[in-house]
């Protein structure tokens, strides 16, 4: 029945099989039958797809119909295959329909929402206000808005009489007694795309290391949103940025390493769930229909919480690499929970006659 059919939309040049393990190993029939394809093997004429999926322990290709819903993970701004998916199978039964966020974008919707004041100051790069906002003392992250994992992500920093540019090191890769080259060398560095100015915000000690927390938050088999969990990034020594990590920690261990009591572990880690699902909950309302984000914490020394970076496209590898089986098998199992709750959901509108 297409009602059993839980779709995987993938890049293509990506393994479909690869995918399919993934989620098959947390997935043993309860939750329907999944399959990948690709945007390529959609039949639009005769409402097919060419999919792979198991048949036992076989792979087999196979022509489908179209499913009751469908996961989407292409790493992309493009909508267009995903709006067109929705036309056929109906509105709201595909979901992470953009999972490529552009930042400045996040930061004015989450800006109107009630986690606004967990947001460091952000602005977009513009030479104007590089320099009114550059004061001696002050240290800023510039970003791509369309950047993913730390590429060309600097920080900006002014002394006395100087201008330092970092490329991850707290030791400037560059530094200038005047600003036009200053702003000349950064300009080439970010290679003309647009791009966001952040405050620097305070980050977890852990002796010589820093750290933020890396937090997932998923739609569950009710539909709400929930706090998955999550892990520490702790960065190698004298390095500000985690993208290139030396470990993970759990994050009652990295906050216990940072000096706060185990007595305070508890709420903050409920803050963070907190925050998590409040900045899911408001970006679906004005972005389109996710299932899952995550968002990197920056935690200060009173215990606040702070939103460096909201992503729609979590990375497999770093949750696998927490040696932590509860969080890996909840991450997994957790979209099919919710893709199962849409095809139920789509069962019970067509019994009673409506479109979906």
């Amino acid at each position: 029945m297409a009602t059993d059919l839980i779709g995987f939309l993938v890049k293509s040049g990506i393994s479909q099989r690869n995918y399919l393990q993934k989620y098959l190993k947390y997935n043993p029939g309860r939750e329907g039958k999944l399959f990948a394809f690709t945007y390529k093997g959609v039949d639009w004429e005769r409402k097919v797809i060419r999919g792979l999926c198991r048949r036992g322990k076989k792979w087999v290709k196979r022509t489908i119909p179209f499913p009751s819903c469908v996961i989407n993970k292409r790493f992309t701004t493009k909508t267009r295959a995903c709006r067109r998916l929705e036309r056929e199978i109906g509105k709201g039964f595909v979901f992470n329909v953009k999972n490529r966020f552009d930042k400045w974008v996040v930061y004015k919707i989450l800006h109107a929402s009630p986690v606004r004041p967990y947001l460091p100051f952000t602005v977009p790069l513009e030479n104007r206000r590089l320099r009114a906002l550059l004061n001696p003392g002050s240290s800023w992250f510039v970003k791509p808005r369309n950047g993913y994992k730390g590429k060309r992500v600097y920080k900006v920093s002014r002394g006395p009489a100087v201008f330092h540019i970092h490329t991850g090191s707290n030791t400037p890769a560059y530094s200038f007694k005047d600003r036009h080259s200053f702003e000349a060398k950064l300009r080439s560095l970010v290679g003309g795309a647009p791009c966001i100015m952040q405050r620097e915000i305070p980050l977890l000690p852990v002796k010589k290391q820093l750290a933020e927390i890396r937090f997932f938050v998923q739609k569950d088999g009710t539909g709400r949103w929930r706090g998955t969990g999550g892990f520490a990034k702790v960065s190698y020594p004298d390095v500000h940025l985690t993208n290139h990590l030396s470990h993970m920690e759990r994050i009652p261990e990295v906050l216990k390493q940072s000096g706060f009591e185990e007595s305070r572990h508890e709420g903050i880690i409920e803050k963070l769930q907190k925050v998590g699902t409040q900045t899911a909950a408001h970006l679906e309302r004005q972005i389109g229909h996710l299932g899952e984000i995550t968002v990197d914490f920056g935690v200060d020394r009173e215990g606040k919480p702070w939103i460096i970076e909201v992503n729609g496209f979590p990375s497999t590898q770093l949750i696998e690499e927490s040696e932590n089986p509860m969080l890996i098998r909840t991450y997994y199992s957790r979209p099919l929970q919710y893709a199962a709750y849409l095809t139920k959901k789509k069962r019970r509108r067509q019994k009673h006659g409506h479109r979906s």
